[in-house]
This record gives structure tokens, C-alpha cells and sequence, in this order.
């Protein structure tokens, strides 16, 4: 079984004290299949490295990936070919149940300037399982434009305590500009607490998240370096304000699935009047970079 790369990078740091740069949430939603999707492989696999061209840039911490990211087969996701790992969404040996059975593939979704890159593992087993290949695992990486917004998204699967090399999966990141800045969930699947300091703890999940979960890690810092807690959207018949007024170039409503639903350069314009109920973005748009609002509707 391969060692996790990840914890001998930063393995020297030991005890830290530093912020996290991103905000961690957990939601419950529906795990949908991706179809029409590209696939990376789908023979009797068992170690692969596979890159990925980015669609648009993508800032991972403080290092802006502008060509290819790298998916293999221990659940993570490099910046480059040298199994760097920075970010973990399973973080355990994983191979393929059997030929065209554990297809692992990728779809960009939406329309510039808020697309979506999604990756999906289908029906992957486990290492420790072999050869009867009973456990599976269903799992979604989504990663956002222009928010750098990362989320993992697990649909069905069943995996024997037994084959876990520890009590569950690994999952975090760490910023290739800075090996002493890293996040790593621990504890409960439905409630994980964030290290973000201290790796004389390091531990994995405890069991296999369950089917719907969404673990959302959202930059502290906007792009270009805006960070504005002072502005705040409201909703009223319809219509959002923003308050206090800026100086706006333009205002998009953005749907889960990366989609442009209104846009418009002033928010009195845009009328919210016939879109369905649930949680959108709202992308404001300024001469200084992007302000980004979440809105239930």
C-alpha cells in the first residue's frame, strides 16, 4: 500500500499556530451520477496518475495553477506529476472493482466566468479489499471558477471497518507555497473539526461520510485579495439590494450547478421572481476584483 505523501511533506512542522485560510462547512444534498463525462480510466486499474487541463485558473491556498492538475488513485489531487498530493478529498489506496466497472472521468460544466470542473471516482474499491471487492465508493470533486471554492461530494458506499488502514479517510490540503499551511479534517464524518495547527494529532475521519454529504471549503479571501464583510445582500419582493452602495460592474445570480440565472448591472433590475427555491451565489462584481454573497431564495 502506498504511504501517505501528503503527512511526509509536512510532517517537520509538527506544532503550529496558524489561521486557516479557508472556511470549512458540511450540508447534505443529493449525489448525482456525472454523465457525459470524459473519462481518465476505466480498465482493472490499480496506481494511475492522471492530469486534468484546467478550463480556467485555479488558486489552491496561495499557488495559482494555470495548465493541469494531477488525479490518482489515492484520492488526491496535485499540481504537478510528482505525487505533491496538496489536496486529499478520500486519501486511501483505492483500485479499480474490475474492468469497466470503476470508471474515473471528468465533465466541465456551466458558462464562463462560473464554470464548474467536476471529477468523479464511480464504484471504486477498495485496496485492503482485494480480491473479493465488496466495498465501494462514490465520490465527486468540485472545483469552482473565480471563487476557488473547493467541495467533495459523497454518494453511496459501504466500506468494512476492517479494510480501513485507519478509522476512515484522510481528507485536507496544504499550500504548495507554504508547506507549514494545512487543513485536515478529523473526528465525526457529520460534524469534523478542522486542524489547521497542530499535525502531533494527525488522524483520519472515523467510517465512510454519508450519501449526500458536501464538504464545501471556501477561501477566506475572495479573488484578488477582496475581503468585504461590511457589504450585505437582502431580499425583498423579489429584488436584492446591496447596502451600504458601491460602485458595481456587474451582479450575477449563480446556481449550484455553476449556471448564470440573471445578471445585470444594477441590483434593482435583476427580478428573482421565477427561480426555483434553494441556495445560489450571487458574484458582485467590482473595478477592485469579485465579492461573492450566498442567497436562499
Amino acid at each position: 500500500m502506498r504511504k501517505l505523501l501528503f503527512l511526509f511533506a509536512i510532517g517537520y512542522a509538527f506544532t503550529i499556530n496558524a489561521q486557516s485560510y479557508y472556511a470549512f462547512s458540511r450540508t447534505q444534498g443529493t449525489y448525482n451520477s456525472i454523465t457525459g463525462a470524459t473519462t481518465l480510466i476505466n480498465g482493472a486499474w490499480t496506481d494511475f496518475v492522471k492530469p486534468i487541463a484546467l478550463p480556467f485558473p485555479f488558486k489552491l491556498y496561495t499557488y495559482t495553477i494555470t495548465d493541469s492538475i494531477y488525479v490518482d488513485d489515492f484520492g488526491s489531487v496535485s499540481v504537478d506529476d510528482s505525487n505533491g498530493e496538496e489536496f486529499m478529498f478520500f486519501g486511501e489506496d483505492l483500485e479499480s472493482r474490475g474492468a469497466n466497472l470503476s470508471e474515473v472521468s471528468y465533465k466541465v460544466e456551466g458558462t464562463a466566468p462560473s464554470r464548474i470542473l467536476k471529477m468523479q471516482f464511480k464504484n471504486a474499491g477498495l485496496y485492503a479489499d482485494g480480491p473479493m471487492f465488496a466495498d465501494s465508493i462514490n465520490i465527486q470533486v468540485w472545483l469552482y471558477e473565480g471563487y476557488n471554492v473547493i467541495e467533495v461530494r459523497f454518494g453511496p458506499g459501504k466500506i468494512d471497518a476492517a479494510n480501513w488502514s485507519d478509522a476512515g479517510p484522510f481528507i485536507g490540503m496544504i499550500d504548495p507555497n507554504n508547506l507549514q499551511s494545512f487543513l485536515l479534517l478529523q473526528g465525526s464524518t457529520s460534524n469534523p473539526t478542522m486542524n489547521t495547527s497542530d499535525l502531533t494529532n494527525f488522524s483520519s475521519l472515523i467510517g465512510l461520510p454519508a450519501n449526500g454529504t458536501i464538504y464545501r471549503f471556501t477561501p477566506s479571501q475572495f479573488p484578488n485579495g477582496i475581503v468585504n464583510t461590511s457589504i450585505n445582500l437582502t431580499l425583498s419582493q423579489n429584488k436584492i439590494s446591496i447596502s451600504p452602495a458601491i460602485e458595481v460592474n456587474e451582479i450575477r445570480v449563480i446556481n449550484m450547478n455553476g449556471q448564470v440565472l440573471r445578471s445585470g448591472k444594477k441590483a434593482e433590475n435583476i427580478d428573482l421572481s421565477n427561480l426555483p427555491h434553494g441556495l445560489y451565489m450571487i458574484a458582485i462584481d467590482t473595478k477592485d476584483g469579485v465579492i461573492s454573497r450566498k442567497l436562499i431564495l
